[in-house]
């Protein structure tokens, strides 16, 4: 989310400098209307002022992004963090990522698993080899954002599955059940029907 977030920001960035430009090749229906109607000069700080309204939008939206950028970038590699950077660290992570970056070890796994396609898992096996004696605050800042959530998606819909589940014509259903049917409805799990009706007895009509 991170780099997707100021990716946008930097193509808004271009956008606006290709727009100064008078150039308008990354807006492709502007282009084509251009060309139709045969218009000379645009407004161009008509769509200017949009994208920077844009810009701000997204500035202000996450601006904590921009207050942690140091932490992410320090938890994507702490090997690429330069002596220049690493002053405006706080102190102990400054010990920290010094004694790290000239850890051979560690050095070795980091390059071993970000050659890897699944980046996150790549990133969390990392850190999980990292002791938390020998490098406390790094390894306690690695663990606070991997335990981030990336989106409030899976809990919203969590909550309007709970909702369905449990309705007024639904009065009789126990904690339990509907702790069970959550689970099922909000995972990959696929219950074996068949197994599950073997294991219990049968009662026979009368």
């Amino acid at each position: 989310m991170f780099n997707l977030i100021n990716g946008f920001k930097g193509k808004l960035d271009l956008f606006a400098a290709n727009l100064e430009r008078n150039k308008v090749d990354h807006f492709s229906t502007l282009a084509s209307l251009k060309e139709e109607l045969e218009i000379t000069a645009l407004d161009i700080p008509k769509y200017l002022s949009k994208i920077k309204c844009l810009k701000e939008s997204f500035e202000n939206r996450f601006q904590d992004f921009e207050s942690d950028k140091r932490n992410i970038q320090l938890f994507i590699n702490p090997f690429a963090i330069s002596s220049t950077d690493l002053v405006d660290y706080p102190a102990n992570i400054q010990l920290e990522v010094t004694d790290l970056q000239n850890h051979t070890a560690l050095k070795q796994i980091f390059y071993e698993n970000v050659s890897s396609e699944q980046l996150t898992e790549s990133f969390a096996s990392f850190w999980k080899n990292v002791s938390s004696e020998d490098f406390p605050t790094l390894r306690d800042l690695a663990m606070q954002i991997l335990s981030r959530f990336g989106s409030t998606y899976v809990c919203e819909k969590t909550f309007s599955t709970l909702s369905y589940i449990k309705n007024k014509y639904r009065t009789s259903l126990t904690a339990k059940h509907i702790s069970d049917l959550i689970v099922l409805s909000t995972s990959d799990l696929k219950p074996n029907i068949d197994k599950l009706l073997s294991q219990k007895p049968l009662h026979s009509s009368h």
